[in-house]
């Protein structure tokens, strides 16, 4: 059956036909129209079997919240005071000039508690049927306890290509058994200071707002003082990620610019790491600190690496 709806609230009318416990995989049949699509989305062009990917959060409101999560607003429970960094921008004499300074400061306030939502993070993948028909292919699925998730994944294709299908039991089987993510761009190998990296990570500067702008370059300018071996840069649903590699330290930081609002410190290897699911790489059993983004994160930022010598970030410079 296939399914031609801009989203669906209920999966059970199309699952009738299964048993608890079965599986099923939902997919599109790659037509040129789908195949045009899958570019914007990450995917290589020409066509290659065996990818995945995160669908980008700026295709709609369900790949965003795919992608990103969501917040539980708490309106039944009491405000709370929380701080929020904006940059700020005074001058200074120093001697008879006037020096212009920035610097990140914390604008305090109330709301109602929030609790993050983690993002369900159902990647996409491309195969080929053994008639040589290429599809675009959901996770599996158990009719039962993974409704809820197949929901969402159904509603992502139908976001994405206007159409989703409940994929036959042959059909089904030809989910690659190994996929390739590309949710990672590497930058090249070597010592990145702010100036070469600024340049590399300028898109991903420019998708934020004007407000959030600051802050970002801030962090990762405060990271990125310590000399990474590389750095990656997240693609498609793992767009505003940067990934610092500290390979002699063992030693990998997972900066976000959009959930979280925290800097995830990892001590797997990259190769173990590039190869998860966002979902998997926000679980906390993999990260060895989360950092929030506080008042105390540059002190924090420090006691990882000691003291440094490169300029400090927030002061004078472009």
């Amino acid at each position: 059956m296939i399914i031609k709806k801009s989203r669906i609230r209920s999966l059970l009318p199309y699952l009738r036909g299964l048993e608890d416990g079965e599986d099923f995989t939902f997919g599109v049949r790659a037509t040129p129209e789908v195949v045009a699509i899958l570019p914007k989305l990450g995917f290589s062009d020409p066509w290659v079997e065996g990818e995945s990917l995160l669908p980008p959060a700026s295709m709609g409101p369900t790949c965003r919240r795919n992608a990103e999560g969501w917040e539980e607003v708490h309106e039944d429970r009491p405000k709370e005071t929380v701080a929020h960094p904006i940059e700020w921008r005074w001058k200074e004499w120093h001697g008879r000039q006037r020096v212009s300074r920035t610097g990140i400061v914390f604008r305090h306030y109330r709301r109602y508690p929030r609790t993050p939502v983690r993002p369900p993070a159902l990647e996409i993948a491309t195969a080929e049927t053994p008639q040589g028909r290429m599809v675009v292919l959901s996770r599996s699925f158990l009719k039962g306890p993974d409704n809820g998730l197949a929901r969402m994944g159904v509603n992502v294709l139908l976001e994405l290509f206007g159409e989703a299908e409940l994929l036959s039991d042959d059909l089904a089987s030809t989910v690659p058994q190994q996929l390739t993510r590309v949710n990672w761009e590497v930058l090249p190998q070597g010592k990145h200071p702010w100036v070469e990296l600024k340049a590399a990570v300028q898109g991903v500067l420019d998708a934020q707002g004007p407000r959030k702008r600051p802050v970002l370059r801030h962090r990762w300018r405060s990271i990125a003082a310590y000399a990474p071996d590389f750095v990656a840069v997240g693609r498609a649903g793992f767009s505003g990620y940067l990934v610092f590699a500290f390979e002699d330290r063992s030693l990998y930081i997972l900066e976000s610019a959009t959930y979280g609002n925290a800097t995830y410190v990892l001590n797997r290897d990259w190769e173990a790491l590039s190869g998860l699911t966002k979902a998997e790489l926000l679980d906390r059993s993999l990260h060895q600190d989360r950092i929030v983004h506080r008042e105390d994160w540059d002190s924090r930022i420090r006691s990882l690496f000691g003291p440094r010598t490169e300029e400090r970030p927030g002061e004078p410079s472009g």
